[in-house]
């Protein structure tokens, strides 16, 4: 457990930050010369702030040392930092976080890192189903969700929790999959309760499914709202592309069975032959 300095010196912080003072945790690291990664385990509360760090802040930043070590006093020592009033910053504040395909890289591995979490863009969206809870948006890349998704689009997603997941993930709706090393958007078949696993199955049936035990998942997300190009032909093209590539495959796989059929009556007549002779 950390000590209460190290909870005092996070609300001083946050405060900071709030007040744009600073405009990221890893600005304010890096202004003091100390490691955001650790950092980071300060904020995630895994580790104590260290004196330095303290040092650094009251000197840099007016952090007020007696507020942090007894918790008398004002947060700063400068009072034209504690006493700007949250009223001033009229603006709505951002409630859903953008991770574009560059972020995904790593994503999962990353996954609880404060720092990284602070600096994904962010945006709001109307309707107070967007105002709750905590939503986060993904671009989508590939083509393993047509037609449902297509390269391009961006899903609005909301999270479930780690302890919800064996019943609140229902099976046949689609979902961000975050494991340490991959992020993947699938439609999903829940067997948390009886395999300890997710089947992930993709729209476009070139892909095959499969299985992800629980024990890699990081994260999952039910995606809840698209966000796709607009298209100003009366016909989607996309879909056409679809429809073509789908009779292309139909085309495919009844020659492919003509071929076998081929081949069995030339094998008959082979041997017809053979028997004659």
């Amino acid at each position: 457990m950390c000590h209460k300095v190290t909870s005092r010196f996070v609300d001083t912080l946050n405060v900071l930050k709030d007040k744009n003072v600073v405009s990221s945790y890893r600005g304010f690291a890096m202004s003091v010369d100390f490691s955001p990664q650790s950092l980071n385990e300060i904020l995630r509360g895994k580790r104590n702030v260290t004196i330095d760090l303290i040092a650094q802040a009251v000197d840099k930043y007016q952090f007020n040392a007696q507020y942090l070590y007894s918790g008398v006093g004002e947060m700063f020592i400068n009072d034209e930092v504690h006493v700007e009033s949250s009223s001033q910053h009229t603006g709505v504040n951002p409630t859903i976080s953008y991770v574009p395909i560059a972020a995904q890289a790593g994503y999962g591995g990353q996954v609880q890192d404060v720092i990284m979490e602070q600096e994904l863009p962010t945006f709001t969206l109307p309707g107070y189903e967007y105002k709750t809870g905590e939503h986060r948006c993904f671009d989508i890349a590939g083509d393993s969700m047509e037609p449902s998704l297509y390269s391009g689009d961006k899903v609005v997603c909301s999270r479930v929790e780690m302890e919800c997941w064996e019943t609140k993930v229902k099976s046949g709706l689609v979902y961000i999959v975050v494991t340490v090393d991959s992020l993947y958007v699938k439609r999903v078949d829940n067997q948390i309760k009886s395999n300890k696993c997710l089947g992930l199955i993709s729209d476009n049936n070139f892909y095959p499914p499969f299985e992800v035990p629980v024990t890699e998942l990081r994260e999952i997300w039910q995606v809840d709202l698209t966000i796709s190009s607009f298209n100003a032909s009366p016909k989607c093209v996309k879909n056409g592309v679809y429809d073509q590539v789908e009779e292309l495959k139909d085309m495919l796989s009844n020659q492919t069975e003509t071929i076998k059929s081929l081949n069995n009556t030339i094998s008959i007549l082979c041997k017809s032959n053979r028997t004659l002779n």
